[in-house]
């Protein structure tokens, strides 16, 4: 296992923070994902196209206090810059890097693809569950059944996420378990 550690740190995360961090430019991107909301952050995962012209294959995160104007599989073309993600949850997710526009609004241009493929339609169903539920029920109940149902456990309070923890259940509200 350390073999494998240590090999994957210096073959792919090292590779990418040490090309990437720091690096502005003109980026074509595709979002990946539904943004999901983080405090008072919304949260956009790309998969990185092509940066400068020249051809990349790499995950990075958007950080925007306002919803963009953008659907899963859209690609966006827009000017950033990286730098690397200090958080292991993102890391352990593949995101070795982050763009934070803060309050200002970036500027970009979408594209929408002709053909979204299967996944996208599982986007759209989930975010129809999560509408019917949230127009259905109060907000913790809504939380909590969004949770276990589809995943959504950023809805959750804090309160309520520290009590599945110290109860020893938080597995219970993740789509696997």
């Amino acid at each position: 296992a350390c073999i494998v550690n240590i090999s994957y740190t210096a073959l792919v995360y090292d590779r990418i923070v040490d090309t990437y961090d720091g690096v502005s430019g003109e980026v074509v991107a595709q979002l990946k994902e539904e943004p999901y909301k983080q405090y008072s952050t919304y949260v956009y995962r790309f998969k990185c196209q092509s940066l400068n012209g020249e051809k990349c294959n790499f995950r990075f995160l958007v950080y925007h206090h306002d919803e963009l104007d953008i659907e899963p599989y859209d690609k966006i073309k827009l000017n950033t810059s990286f730098m690397k993600s200090e958080s292991k949850g993102n890391i352990s997710e593949r995101y070795f890097l982050t763009a934070d526009f803060g309050y200002d609004y970036p500027e970009f241009e979408r594209i929408v693809p002709q053909h979204k493929p299967p996944y996208f339609y599982a986007i759209k169903l989930r975010q129809l569950i999560r509408e019917v539920l949230r127009s259905a029920l109060n907000r913790d109940a809504f939380s909590l059944c969004s949770a276990l149902l589809i995943g959504d456990k950023f809805t959750l309070s804090e309160e309520v996420y520290k009590q599945f923890r110290e109860a020893g259940v938080s597995h219970l509200i993740v789509v696997s378990g």
